[in-house]
């Protein structure tokens, strides 16, 4: 059993659907999660990526209402900058790191690794925009980000990128992943 999973809490082989929540306006084609505090109260933001025009939604919530029957996620921003233009992203991470910052990691299809900044004020918690801190190219062939991607901040001087690609076996009932650990 994973930790956690006790009676009465979720059970991975028999998942119920909690709530929903829409995407306004377009579809979301990548999203990305991460735990922040926001003074003293533990949030998660929820990043979604819309395809088209490639704009970036946040949403926020508190980390011990998501587990209820009602959604608590609301509005914290969208990014509507010319940051994710061009050729267009696979994957997304949110990560945050020892001093309560938050970044973006973008896997572009071109095997490039993006990574932003999020620029947010506390109250009310909104994400006001995104800063690019570096590019890193030159990825060809390692991953193919569009199958999964994760990440996790080891220390202030490592991070860990977790990438899986395409099923190799060709067949729909016998998945085989290689996965990839970058660090």
């Amino acid at each position: 059993m994973l930790p956690g999973c006790d009676s009465g809490r979720f059970h991975p082989a028999s998942p119920v659907l909690k709530y929903r929540f829409n995407m306004p306006d377009r579809k979301g084609s990548a999203t990305a999660i991460t735990n922040f505090t926001n003074g003293t109260t533990e949030k998660a933001l929820l990043a979604v990526y819309e395809y088209e025009p490639r704009y970036m939604r946040f949403y926020v919530a508190d980390v011990t209402a998501i587990g209820g029957n009602v959604s608590p996620w609301v509005d914290a921003g969208r990014y509507t900058g010319d940051l994710l233009g061009g050729d267009q992203y696979q994957n997304f991470a949110l990560v945050t790191n020892t001093a309560n910052q938050i970044y973006l990691l973008g896997f572009r299809e071109n095997e490039e690794l993006h990574v932003f900044r999020l620029v947010t004020q506390s109250t009310p918690f909104r994400v006001t925009g995104m800063v690019r801190e570096a590019t890193y190219k030159d990825w060809n062939n390692v991953a193919d980000w569009r199958y999964g991607v994760g990440a996790q901040i080891v220390s202030s001087s490592q991070i860990r990128i977790f990438g899986t690609d395409k099923d190799p076996s060709g067949s729909d009932d016998d998945y085989s992943f290689n996965i990839y650990i970058y660090s």
